[in-house]
C-alpha cells in the first residue's frame, strides 16, 4: 500500500515541476488590475504551484520518510545560500516585506534539493525538458501572431503599448520584448545539441524549426542581452562538440547548421531595413548598434543603477538590504548621487528617468550583492565554480556522444545562457525564469552526480550512443 501511494506521490510531484515549468510562462489573468499585470501573474501560479508541491511533498516524507541528500560542494553551496537570503531579510529591517519578495527564491532553493531524489533517471529529466521546450514553442507562436496582427487573445489580454516601435508588438504571454528574448534565448541554445541526437530527418527537422522559431522571434524583440547570452551557450556547446574528436558531425547535420545559420542571417537583414516583408519597419541591427552609443537611453540607465548599486553595497556590504530593497531605497540614492555630483550628470540621468521607479538593478549579481551582501553573492560565485567544474568532470569522462552526455551539453548550455544574460538584465528576479533556472540546475546536477542512478561514465542503461558520423549507432 505504502509503495502504490509513494509511486503515486513520486509522479504527483514531478507533475507539478513540470506544471511549473509550462504554465509559469503562459499563464496571464485577463485584466488583473496591478502595477505589473503580466509578472504578478506569473508570481501567483508560480507561488501555487510551489506550495502545492511542498505540501504534497510533506504528505511524501510522512508515506516514505525523509529522504537522503547527496552531500556535495553545490547543494551545501544551495544550502548556505538559502541561509544567506533569511539572513538578509532578518537583518533588512523590513522583515515581512522582504520575506513577501523573497518568497519564491526560497522555495525555488528548496525545489533544487527536494527534487533531486525525485529524478531518478535521465529520461525523467529528457520529459521535463520537452515539456519546457514545448511552452517555450507555443509562446513564440502566440508572439509572432501578435506582431502580424492576428492577436486572437486581443480582447481578453489588451495591452498597454509604451511606444509604436515594432519590438512592442510581440510581447506573447511574457509581457516586454526584453523578458521574451531572454525566456527563449536558452532554450534555441538547448536546441543545438540536439540536432546531433537523431539521425531521423523529421525528428531533425522539428529540433530546426524550433530553433529558427526561437531565432525569429528573439530577433523582432530586438532583445540584446538575449543574443549574447545565446552566443556565450552556443560557444559554450561548440566547445565541447569541437574538443571531442570523436564526435564528428555528419556532413548532412554540417549543411543542416549552415542552413540554419543561413536562415538566421537572413531574417536579421530582412527585418533591420525597409522592405514589404518588414511591415512595422524593424531596425534590428539598429538596436546592437546602440550598444556602442554611451548616449543612448538604456546605457545612461545602466550607468545610474550600477552608480547606485556601487552606493548601496558600500553602505551595507557584508548582508545586504535585504530581497526587495534595491526598489524601496532606489530614490533615496538617486537623491544622494544627485548630491555628489557637481557637474549635474546625475541630474541629467535622474530627469531621463522620468520619475519612473527601477524595480531591479539591470544585472542580476549586482543586485544579488545589494540585497543578499557579499555573503550572499560569494556562495552564489561558490554555486556556479562548484557546479561547472561538475559538469566540466562529467563531459570530459562520459562517454562522448551518449544521450547522457548531449542531455548534459544542453542542459549546460542553457545555463549559461542565462547566466550571460544575468549580466545584462534581472533573470533570476522573475518568476518565469528563475524557476527554469534552477530546475534546469538541478536537472544539470542530478545528471553531474547520478550516484546510483547511472554509472559515473554517464552510460546507463538507457543511453544511447552516437555513431562515428555523429548519427545514432
Amino acid at each position: 500500500m505504502n509503495a502504490s501511494v509513494s509511486r503515486l506521490l513520486h509522479k504527483l510531484l514531478l507533475v507539478h515541476v513540470a506544471l511549473l515549468l509550462f504554465l509559469t510562462p503562459l499563464f496571464l489573468l485577463p485584466r488583473l488590475a496591478t502595477y505589473n499585470p503580466v509578472i504578478d501573474s506569473k508570481k501567483l501560479i508560480a507561488l501555487f504551484l510551489l506550495c502545492s508541491f511542498f505540501l504534497f511533498y510533506c504528505i511524501r516524507i510522512l508515506v516514505v520518510g525523509v529522504p537522503r541528500f547527496q552531500v556535495t560542494l553545490v547543494n551545501v553551496s544551495v544550502g548556505l545560500l538559502l541561509v544567506s537570503v533569511i539572513i538578509a531579510c532578518v537583518a533588512s529591517g523590513n522583515v515581512i516585506y522582504c520575506f513577501q519578495e523573497a518568497l519564491i527564491s526560497i522555495f525555488l532553493l528548496g525545489l533544487f534539493f527536494v527534487l533531486q531524489p525525485l529524478l531518478t533517471g535521465h529520461r525523467e529529466i529528457n520529459k521535463l525538458q520537452l515539456v519546457a521546450i514545448l511552452a517555450a514553442v507555443l509562446v513564440s507562436i502566440y508572439g509572432l501572431l501578435q506582431y502580424f496582427n492576428l492577436n486572437v487573445l486581443a480582447s481578453v489580454f489588451p495591452y498597454v503599448r509604451p511606444s509604436k516601435e515594432s519590438r512592442n508588438f510581440i510581447l506573447s504571454t511574457i509581457g516586454n520584448p526584453e523578458y521574451l528574448g531572454g525566456y527563449l534565448a536558452p532554450f534555441a541554445v538547448m536546441l543545438i545539441p540536439q540536432l546531433l541526437a537523431h539521425r531521423k530527418v523529421m525528428a531533425r527537422f522539428i529540433r530546426a524549426l524550433a530553433f529558427v522559431l526561437f531565432a525569429f522571434v528573439m530577433l523582432l524583440t530586438g532583445a540584446r542581452g538575449a543574443w549574447l547570452g545565446m552566443l556565450g551557450g552556443a560557444l559554450f556547446v561548440a566547445y565541447w562538440i569541437v574538443r571531442w574528436k570523436p564526435l564528428r558531425i555528419s556532413l548532412r547535420a554540417g549543411w543542416l547548421f549552415v542552413i540554419l545559420g543561413a536562415i538566421v542571417v537572413l531574417l536579421l537583414v530582412v527585418f533591420s531595413f525597409p522592405n514589404p516583408i518588414n511591415t512595422r519597419d524593424a531596425r534590428v541591427m539598429g538596436r546592437f548598434k546602440e550598444l556602442t552609443d554611451p548616449r543612448s537611453e538604456s546605457i545612461k540607465q545602466r550607468i545610474l543603477f550600477y552608480a547606485i548599486c556601487a552606493e548601496m553595497i558600500g553602505d551595507r556590504p557584508i548582508v545586504g538590504f535585504g530581497e526587495g530593497m534595491f526598489q524601496v531605497n532606489f530614490y533615496e540614492y538617486v537623491k544622494r548621487l544627485v548630491e555628489k555630483d557637481e557637474r549635474a550628470g546625475m541630474t541629467l540621468f535622474a530627469i531621463d528617468l522620468e520619475n519612473r521607479v527601477a524595480e531591479h538593478a539591470h544585472n542580476d549579481y549586482l543586485q544579488f550583492w545589494v540585497e543578499r551582501g557579499s555573503i550572499g553573492l560569494f556562495l552564489f560565485v561558490l554555486l556556479l565554480l562548484a557546479y561547472f567544474l561538475a559538469v566540466n568532470g562529467q563531459l570530459r569522462t562520459a562517454h562522448c556522444g551518449s544521450a547522457v552526455w548531449l542531455l548534459q551539453l544542453s542542459l549546460s548550455g542553457a545555463i549559461v545562457c542565462l547566466l550571460i544574460s544575468s549580466t545584462f538584465s534581472f533573470p533570476l528576479h522573475l518568476p518565469t525564469r528563475a524557476s527554469l533556472f534552477w530546475i534546469l540546475l538541478c536537472m544539470s546536477v542530478c545528471l553531474a552526480f547520478p550516484a546510483s542512478r547511472n554509472d559515473a561514465t554517464g552510460r546507463d542503461a538507457c543511453a544511447t550512443n552516437v555513431g562515428p558520423r555523429g548519427d545514432e549507432a
